[in-house]
């Protein structure tokens, strides 16, 4: 075997880490066994043999070592300091403290020692030790900057900013010129809260270092947090240029970006950062989010997962990937990654909220109650648990409990939007119409007030237009669009807006061309092609109208509203069989729609199906007693079935809820000449041409009654 000299391969071990091979680590010790048989008092020698044992992790035969070191020389501050690094790889803080405090005892002055023995008890959560040590070592060296320093770091670590910010105050007294302690000057200051003193803090140190890209970096996320997102990205993006592969600039560049809309953008900050440390699971999750946030439910997914792939106790990831499925209404797959996010921490609170958001939305708003009970018993101040719950409240019919969640979330963010407007439409249920427009109105200054902070949020102009269209106020929300529209001419959604908005005033044309105009650009937008399908039927184009619907549910197929208006569309181009077909699966979607059943039982009468036809208006009544329609139909249905007793007294529930409804009075007229004559039926056909003078059915039904009267 070649043997090499033992003091090259100790060389070699000091040089390169643990290089040695199993023969040479032996060759090294027996070099040490025969040094120490010829000299068994050489306290270097022992002390040497025990930093080869640390080495190769023999921690305890190197504490012998160490131990054998300090009898022969009790003031050999070496081999105390290495003792006490063997007690922490040992996991014996207690023993590493008294090993440290010989250290400091044996020689105060020493402040790269003290500083690195304190580093290493604050990694073991030791803070009072550390802090013993730097008081032990202060009484021998008190103007020392770097003993100040390092003292306040450990306050600060040990959660106490105040007083550290006295020793960094300290450190910058007696060196004014440290770069160092002016950056941990301003963190400290940063973390109190006292944000301008920061911010002077950090520009006292890059006039002292302008090339110091941490400085930057931290002032930049200062000014992030102070709402300055313009200057926060260029002082990120100073520190970028100064060092391209500086990591935190690149995440808190991207992070910055992301809170200000400006996700495209942030996801390619995100994608440099993980370019230089692909093992950073919050960045994965972070660049899922991007695109969570632009609506890219399905392409978020496996950013999250390989957040997991890396910690799979990441609940937040877990939880992630759950909302990703909710978005896209896959609540029953949502459930089970909420599950495993509280199976890991039971105290997140944001994922029992998750959990009863899924609930909610899987239709049972009993079982959604009890984890947002959960997460408000966590965390009361998350304003979206009381939002979700008062929703679940008021599903459940309780409005005056839900009220007052959705008071309480507005409450903790008088600017959440979506707080406000759950508040209107309650208030609207409750009849309290005034009030109703009140919190409409304070929606929409929320929204305004959101633009005037993220300027560049282009989802911000969408939900101003769908306020004003709630307000009426239509022409305000066309203008809306079109400003937003010159702002972001890429963005064809704001055609759709438009299309909505022309839709409401009743600009049908107008309407119709916004929606092909989005079309024109993204021909599979469902948003459009519902539109434009709803523009053509009022238009009365209605091939037209069904082509664009069908066109939305094929995409669409889970969605119960479009599925109505689908169905609707049908209805009306004479096409009962394929419109009874789109209204049987609304009505499995939603079972409790009475809507979907009056569809579906106009889709069935057309087709001669009279007892199905039947037994959809019943549901539909049975659903929603006040649906005047329903019981028009159903009383006209009655009548065609030879039962005009039991149809006049729908036509007469029918006018129950509206009297103003001639067609009602219509019915109500043929039942009554079927029991009682043509004389009798007269005055309910009157009524009806009262209300509508030129309704063709009125007007038919009263020149057939005179006739038979004279007859």
């Amino acid at each position: 075997m070649e043997h090499t000299d033992p003091r090259e391969l100790i060389a070699r071990m000091s040089d390169e880490g643990k290089t040695l091979t199993r023969e040479e680590y032996q060759q090294v010790m027996d070099f040490y066994d025969r040094q120490l048989e010829e000299n068994p008092a050489d306290e270097v020698l022992w002390n040497n043999k025990g930093v080869v044992l640390d080495k190769v992790e023999e921690h305890k035969p190197a504490l012998e070592c160490y131990a054998r070191a300090v009898e022969r020389n009790k003031t050999y501050t070496v081999a105390w300091y290495n003792m006490g690094n063997s007690y922490c790889y040992l996991n014996q803080p207690d023993l590493a403290v008294q090993a440290y405090m010989k250290v400091v005892e044996l020689d105060p002055s020493d402040d790269v020692t003290v500083l690195d023995m304190a580093r290493t008890l604050v990694h073991l959560k030791r803070f009072k030790a550390a802090l013993a040590l730097y008081e032990m070592a202060m009484k021998a060296k008190p103007d020392s900057t770097g003993l100040w320093q390092g003292r306040g770091t450990i306050l600060e670590e040990g959660g106490k900013p105040k007083k550290a910010l006295e020793c960094y105050e300290k450190a910058t007294m007696l060196d004014p010129g440290n770069i160092t302690a002016w950056l941990s000057t301003g963190n400290a200051l940063y973390t109190l809260g006292r944000y301008d003193e920061a911010l002077e803090a950090y520009n006292t140190a890059l006039r002292l270092a302008p090339e110091d890209e941490e400085v930057w970096n931290n002032k930049g996320y200062l000014l992030f947090v102070m709402g300055r997102f313009g200057e926060a990205i260029g002082s990120y993006d100073t520190a970028l240029k100064i060092n391209p592969s500086y990591k935190p600039a690149w995440y808190n560049k991207a992070y910055t970006l992301q809170a200000g809309g400006q996700l495209e953008r942030a996801k390619e900050a995100y994608d440099h950062a993980l370019e230089l440390d692909p093992n950073d699971e919050i960045a994965w999750n972070n660049r899922g989010n991007a695109e969570y946030n632009l609506g890219n439910y399905q392409k978020s997914i496996p950013y999250f997962k390989k957040a997991i792939d890396i910690n799979s106790d990441y609940e937040i990831a877990w939880n992630n990937i759950g909302n990703a499925f909710d978005k896209m209404g896959k609540h029953d797959e949502s459930f089970p990654y909420h599950e495993k996010a509280l199976k890991i921490n039971p105290r997140f609170d944001y994922a029992w909220y998750a959990k009863g958001y899924s609930l909610f939305h899987q239709g049972k708003p009993e079982e959604a109650l009890k984890p947002l009970d959960k997460s408000l018993e966590l965390n009361p101040r998350y304003e979206h648990t009381w939002y979700t719950k008062g929703n679940v409240l008021a599903a459940l019919g309780r409005q005056d409990e839900a009220l007052e969640c959705l008071d309480k979330c507005i409450e903790l963010n008088p600017t959440f939007e979506e707080g406000w407007v759950a508040r209107a439409e309650l208030l609207d249920e409750m009849g309290r119409d005034e009030e109703s427009r009140e919190s409409l109105e304070k929606a929409l200054r929320s929204v305004d007030y959101a633009g005037r902070i993220s300027p560049d949020d282009d989802d911000i102009p969408d939900k101003k237009g769908g306020l004003l269209c709630k307000l009426w106020r239509f022409e305000d929300a066309v203008k809306a669009f079109d400003d937003a529209i010159a702002r972001w001419p890429e963005k064809s959604d704001f055609w759709a807006g438009r299309g909505e908005a022309l839709l409401e005033a009743g600009r049908l044309e107008d309407a119709y061309a916004s929606f092909t105009k989005c079309l024109e650009v993204v021909p599979s937008s469902v948003r459009a092609l519902t539109g434009a399908g709803r523009a053509a039927l009022a238009l009365d184009m209605k091939e037209e109208a069904v082509k664009n619907l069908m066109k939305a549910l094929a995409m669409k197929k889970d969605d119960p509203e479009l599925l109505g208006e689908s169905g609707r569309a049908l209805l009306m181009s004479d096409k009962a069989k394929e419109a009874a077909i789109v209204f049987e699966s609304a009505v499995l979607l939603a079972p409790d729609n009475a809507t979907f059943h009056t569809g579906l039982g106009a889709a069935r009468a057309a087709q001669g199906m009279l007892d199905g036809a039947l037994e959809s208006y019943g549901k539909a009544v049975e659903l929603e007693a006040s649906d005047e329609v329903a019981w028009c139909e159903l009383g006209n249905l009655l009548l065609h079935k030879g039962e005009p007793k039991k149809a006049s007294e729908s036509f007469d529930a029918a006018l129950g809820i509206d009297v103003d409804f001639a067609a009602a009075w219509v019915g109500k007229a043929r039942a009554v000449m079927a029991l009682k004559g043509p004389k009798a039926a007269r005055k309910y056909v009157d009524e009806a041409l009262a209300i509508s003078p030129d309704l063709p059915e009125a007007r038919s039904l009263r020149k057939e009654l005179l006739e038979r009267s004279k007859g």
